[in-house]
């Protein structure tokens, strides 16, 4: 599990007397030397991908947890909607939604119309039944209470508070996260070519083995370091070694438009200056705290005109780290966590 949002609300709930018990699927990253406070059940799976992988893994979390005993279950996204209302529903249990994010305005769901319309009508029939909730941003609640009149609490994917890093900075752009479509690659490589600059790619996805392709196209193999899916102890480190990071999404499907990036706080957090998007959600916690350079469209030019900007001119690099500073004592999941709690208070009220 590689997940470290997931890992931050599991050990919070363990440290404030709950008893969690986390299910997922195991894949190729998965390691049992994490720092995990709770249970982790990981189910093999025989399909990878497709159709066929929803299918089996629906089955498989809904008959691991019906002889799982447990008093409330939780759902992590549209995906795992499904089976979790089935057993919830069965064994009469409480009922929660984490959603993350809007699962049918991915990239990969919207570019596909009968994909996209088939968890649609999921989404129609299956959400409004998970009445508790919460997600990660303001315009994810507002998308949800108008479209099926639930109100969730947000609770962000902040980052554990820590020290100002000590190690000193490397000349190199750093892009952390998953590997997926729809987050400005080509983009990234033409503006990393032209620029002549380094750039490391730390992280796996749907759209990896393009990357790839994409980098041998533009002749950009020697500016481009592909790490793959990396420890989070050793992302920590390489996001404070960075230079500048970067957190590009293209502006198909409301999902990418409308995200508030893990990376987007990781970076903040590293005190790493960063450039990114200038969508709303963005904009809006860069007025109060400064500590990125938003870009106006993406587009190679103004992305090469941004990263310059943030590499080459000091007196605005430590105005963003001090930015970044500031931010930090702000938002950090020692903050966040307290509304987790109180939701789950809410929910299974401690007993004397």
């Amino acid at each position: 599990m590689f997940d470290q949002r997931m890992i931050k609300i599991g050990n919070s709930l363990q440290n404030n007397g709950f008893e969690v018990i986390m299910i997922g699927r195991q894949n190729k990253y998965f390691n049992t030397n994490h720092a995990f406070n709770f249970k982790t059940i990981h189910l093999p799976m025989l399909f990878k991908s497709g159709k066929l992988f929803y299918i089996e893994f629906s089955i498989r979390v809904f008959f691991r947890l019906l002889f799982t005993p447990t008093d409330a279950i939780c759902a992590v996204d549209l995906d795992t909607a499904i089976p979790c209302y089935m057993v919830a529903k069965l064994k009469g249990k409480k009922l929660v939604m984490d959603a993350h994010e809007l699962f049918t305005e991915l990239y990969e769901v919207v570019s596909r119309p009968l994909i996209h319309k088939i968890w649609l009508k999921i989404e129609q029939i299956f959400l409004p039944k998970f009445k508790n909730g919460y997600t990660v941003n303001t315009y994810l609640k507002n998308t949800f209470k108008t479209k099926y009149n639930i109100d969730y609490r947000i609770v962000r994917n902040l980052p554990l508070k820590q020290d100002f890093p000590s190690v000193s900075k490397k000349d190199f752009i750093l892009c952390q996260g998953a590997v997926n479509y729809g987050r400005g690659w080509d983009i990234l490589v033409q503006a990393v070519k032209q620029m002549n600059a380094q750039c490391v790619v730390a992280g796996d996805g749907n759209y990896f083995n393009k990357l790839v392709q994409l980098i041998d196209y533009h002749n950009a193999k020697e500016n481009f370091t592909l790490t793959g899916m990396l420890e989070p102890v050793q992302l920590k480190n390489l996001t404070e070694q960075a230079k500048v990071g970067v957190t590009l999404f293209e502006s198909k499907g409301l999902n990418q438009y409308q995200s508030l990036s893990n990376r987007f706080f990781d970076y903040m957090m590293a005190r790493t200056p960063q450039v990114c998007v200038g969508y709303p959600i963005y904009l809006e916690i860069l007025k109060e705290f400064p500590f990125g350079e938003p870009i106006k469209e993406l587009t190679v030019q103004e992305l090469v005109r941004a990263l310059n900007k943030v590499m080459n001119d000091d007196v605005k690099y430590q105005d963003l780290q001090n930015a970044c500073k500031k931010a930090s004592e702000v938002l950090n999941w020692e903050n966040e966590s307290q509304i987790l709690i109180e939701f789950w208070n809410q929910i299974l009220p401690p007993t004397a």
